[in-house]
């Protein structure tokens, strides 16, 4: 893989992995403004205490509902954009993939990661 490569496939995982952050932000969002109104009206209504709470424990358990989803789909864009040091075999993605594109080492055994263009001909 060359550099330029390595390069355009790095912005392919970033754009893909914002759309995927944006995606579930909404949706917290969405869950959010959905129950505003009906924890407002709890506040001010003379509604048992206990019809509140389970409110609240459901709410929770749907936002943290999305914790699993979204690491989820952390892993498998991941495995989609995964690419491995020729070397030691190790995932370049994220922080290490922004060190390798600045060093051309892999940042777990300092190998060289780039082929040349006129090496691949």
């Amino acid at each position: 893989m060359t550099k330029p490569e390595f390069i355009l496939w790095n912005q392919a995982y970033q754009r893909s992995l914002s759309r995927r952050l944006v995606a579930i932000t909404a949706s917290l969002l969405f869950w959010a403004g959905i129950n505003a109104p009906i924890f407002r009206h709890f506040l001010f209504a003379d509604d048992p205490v206990w019809l509140m709470i389970a409110w609240l424990i459901l709410f929770l358990l749907v936002l943290a509902a999305h914790v699993p989803v979204a690491r989820k789909l952390h892993q498998g864009l991941q495995r989609s954009f995964s690419v491995k040091c020729p070397q030691c075999s190790q995932e370049l993605i994220g922080p290490l993939a922004l060190r390798v594109i600045q060093t051309e080492s892999c940042g777990h055994c300092g190998g060289q990661v780039f082929t040349n263009a006129a090496e691949e001909d």
